[in-house]
């Protein structure tokens, strides 16, 4: 019995391991500012284990960067930052090639102590694009972070994957 389960358990992980979303994959990162129609910044990056954007490459200082996981968006502070209350101050990431999975949510997964006002964080998707706003919102400083959390339609073959590896768990009950 013990085999089957962590067989099952197995093919559970290798389903949801198998289902890349944004690793390697490129993706447009707007930074829209003062609504969402202006943008302020515009770079295509293709998601990896680096960091994809740092305020140096953007304006030769080191205050933030933007770094994207494959279900995932962390922004990292090494300043203190305020975020105008504007209309929109903000991200928005658009699939660049139309080759990721449609998006199906976005939402604030957790931030550091030093964040304040994080509850104003306005965040939104369509099925290729997501985006948060950070209008009146501030870090303390140095070593601050929200990460913000992206999901997306499961990839068909994954499901299927996961259901099979379950289905040795389901047994007959044993006749006596």
């Amino acid at each position: 019995m013990m085999r089957t389960v962590v067989g099952a358990a197995s093919l559970a992980a290798a389903a949801t391991g198998a289902a890349a979303q944004l690793m390697g994959h490129s993706v447009q990162a707007r930074w829209l500012f003062p609504d969402d129609s202006s943008v302020l910044e515009s770079h295509v990056v293709v998601v990896s284990d680096e960091v994809e954007l740092t305020s140096e490459k953007i304006f030769n200082d080191s205050k933030f960067s933007i770094d994207l996981g494959d279900d995932f968006v962390l922004f990292s502070f090494n300043a203190v930052a305020h975020w105008q209350d504007v209309d929109f101050n903000g991200w928005r990431f658009t699939d660049h090639f139309g080759t990721i999975p449609d998006v199906i949510g976005y939402e604030v997964h957790s931030s550091s102590a030093g964040i304040s006002n994080a509850d104003a964080i306005v965040v939104g998707h369509t099925a290729d694009a997501f985006w948060a706003s950070f209008a009146g919102v501030s870090s303390a400083g140095d070593g601050e972070w929200i990460r913000l959390a992206v999901t997306f339609v499961p990839v068909p073959g994954a499901l299927a994957l996961a259901a099979i590896g379950t289905l040795p768990v389901i047994r007959r009950p044993r006749r006596t």
